[in-house]
Parts: structure tokens; sequence; C-alpha cells
């Protein structure tokens, strides 16, 4: 960050629920040291591994990333709908927040917003493009195209 001059509040750093378990005691005062520099934090792939509610309040990762296998066909398979509102608890009781990623339908999306999942990523709404692309992009014009291409 010294290097780039990059606000430690522009970086957010994703963990892998299942490195984080199996690193626990090393990796808290790291964690927390970034996090107080303003460095954000968030479990990937969270639900893949042995995470509990104890874990989730000893890191400081506001933030956890629901994995994307649980997410596939949410809205009609009782299984994954199962763990996915399960998954979802800790966030509404807690305040922290929770990202289902690689959304692929209006389906999923429906679901997930129904059950109160605040952030979605998804193809949906665009697909990744290079940082200039970005800044010349009108974000809003690139949502309405992308819906109106599927039409």
């Amino acid at each position: 960050m010294r290097d780039t001059a990059l606000s430690p509040s522009a970086l957010e750093m994703e963990i892998v629920e299942n490195i984080l378990t199996a690193q626990d005691g090393p990796m808290v005062k790291t964690l927390h040291d970034l996090r107080n520099m303003g460095v954000g934090l968030a479990f990937d792939n969270y639900g893949t591994g042995f995470a509990s509610r104890s874990l989730l309040k000893r890191h400081p990762a506001p933030r956890f990333k629901i994995y994307q296998g649980f997410l596939r066909n949410v809205h009609c398979n009782d299984e994954n709908s199962a763990v996915v509102q399960v998954i979802l608890y800790p966030a509404r009781v807690s305040g922290m927040e929770a990202i289902a990623e690689s959304i692929g339908t209006e389906e999923q999306l429906a679901f997930l917003a129904e059950r109160g999942c605040p952030q979605v990523q998804s193809y949906l709404f665009g697909c990744p493009v290079p940082a200039p692309q970005f800044f010349k992009t009108n974000i809003s014009g690139a949502t309405r195209r992308t819906n109106e291409e599927k039409a």
C-alpha cells in the first residue's frame, strides 16, 4: 500500500474459510491489524468448511461470501435452500454482511431477495472488465443493456 499509495479502505482481502480454520491462531492478530488499518476483510466460500459462530466472532471479517455451489438451483432445491437460509441467519443476527456469489438466474436472485440477502455478485448485472473500461462505462446503462439483450 505504501508503494502504490493505495488507501487501506480501497482494499478488501478474501480469506478462504478452510485456510482460516486450519491456521486460526497465527492469523487472528494479523487480521485484526489489517482491519485496524482499514483493510476490508471477507470470508470466501463460506459454508464449505467447519466455521462456527465462535470463529466468526473471533475474526474481524465483517462479511462473508456464500459458496456458489450452495446457490445452484437454490430456488427449487430444498437441500440448497435450507443450507443458504442457515448461512444467512448469522448475518442477520450479528450485523455481518452476506454476499451470494455467482448468481446465474433471476429465480436465484428473487429467492435471495425474499430471504434478505443484501448483496450478490452476478453476471446478470455485468461481466468483469478492466478498470479503465469500468470507469468509462455508465453502470446503470450497462445493466439496462444486459437485461434488454436477454429479452
